[in-house]
């Protein structure tokens, strides 16, 4: 991504959760990141061909995403934001190409398994938890909307810089509690982070409930499931992309 001609070879990444990575260039910010991609989603976007991958186009004349599919809910996001309104659909999708070749040799790019905010929250609650009921609009945030839990998992870089929370130590960990009308919410810094463009060796994660009581619990599950690795036992997807028709 740093080799293509809208950013220059020195141009630093950054990453401040697992399934997200952008960099800053001379005309323009680029994102990546894993999100959510239905059949609904699917149908209100251009379908084309990108690096020989399929891939869906959303075009909002300023700003351009390229959706690279991975399974039938799940796509890669590559949005291109220039700071000049021309061009942004031609160089997303010359990037979303690159991307698509190195894409098409996994290898290339394996990493040791991370946790998922839905994997975390179904770990959390309860491993047998319908998870139909866990939605989430990408990778790093998840919804538990049964009546039962009605909790969130995000992994985000939110600074709330002007409000003055309740510190505490929860499963060995230093958080933040913020409690709000009818919500809680509860920040706090997890690691290891060995992504590759990782500025800190943690990352934040937030998890939100009705009330604090019912926060605090969630919170002390989460630590624990995120305390422990990930199953190893995977088999990487190939191919990972979907080729184009």
């Amino acid at each position: 991504m740093a080799a293509a001609p809208v950013f220059p070879t020195s141009t630093t990444l950054h990453t401040w959760d697992p399934f997200y990575c952008f960099v800053e260039g001379p005309a323009g910010t680029f994102v990546v990141e894993v999100v959510g991609l239905d059949q609904k989603m699917r149908d209100r976007m251009l379908g084309r061909a990108v690096g020989g991958a399929a891939a869906f186009v959303k075009d909002d004349g300023y700003a351009c995403d390229v959706f690279l599919p991975v399974s039938s809910d799940l796509a890669i996001r590559l949005s291109y934001n220039p700071y000049k309104k021309a061009g942004a659909c031609r160089t997303a999708s010359d990037l979303a190409g690159a991307a698509a070749s190195v894409l098409s040799r996994p290898e290339a790019v394996r990493m040791d398994p991370m946790w998922d905010a839905c994997s975390v929250l179904a770990a959390a609650v309860d491993p047998d938890v319908d998870r139909s009921k866990l939605l989430g609009s990408k990778l790093s945030n998840c919804g538990d909307l049964s009546t039962a839990h009605s909790g969130f998992v995000t992994f985000d870089n939110v600074v709330r810089s002007q409000e003055r929370p309740e510190t505490r130590t929860i499963g060995g960990k230093s958080v933040r509690m913020y409690e709000e009308d009818e919500s809680c919410d509860i920040y706090w810094r997890q690691g290891p982070f060995p992504a590759r463009f990782a500025e800190t060796p943690d990352y934040q994660v937030r998890v939100s409930a009705p009330d604090c009581a019912k926060v605090v619990t969630l919170a002390e599950s989460v630590i624990g499931v995120l305390d422990q690795p990930p199953s190893a036992d995977v088999e990487p997807q190939r191919p990972l992309l979907y080729p184009a028709n």
